[in-house]
């Protein structure tokens, strides 16, 4: 819902899919940076970003049947720059 905490969608073999919205009251102020890479790489995979001490990357995947699309996340707490 693109208010900077993450939110998952989950499935299971022979069961239903869930969304688990997180609801975390005052999860202060975040960036999202969405990368585009180019040639064949057009969604930058593999690329690594710092944020203010924090690291983070562009995978498609990180287990087994699974996929990511959200931008790369990371917060700032109360800062706003």
């Amino acid at each position: 819902n693109q208010d900077g905490r993450t939110d998952v969608a989950v499935s299971v073999v022979n069961g239903g899919a869930e969304v688990w919205r997180n609801v975390t009251p005052n999860a202060g102020n975040w960036v999202g940076l969405r990368l585009v890479g180019g040639g064949r790489n057009r969604s930058a995979v593999g690329a690594r970003v710092e944020v203010d001490g924090q690291w983070n990357h562009v995978s498609g995947s990180v287990s087994y049947a699974s996929s990511v699309i959200a931008p790369l996340l990371f917060g700032l707490g109360e800062r706003t720059e």
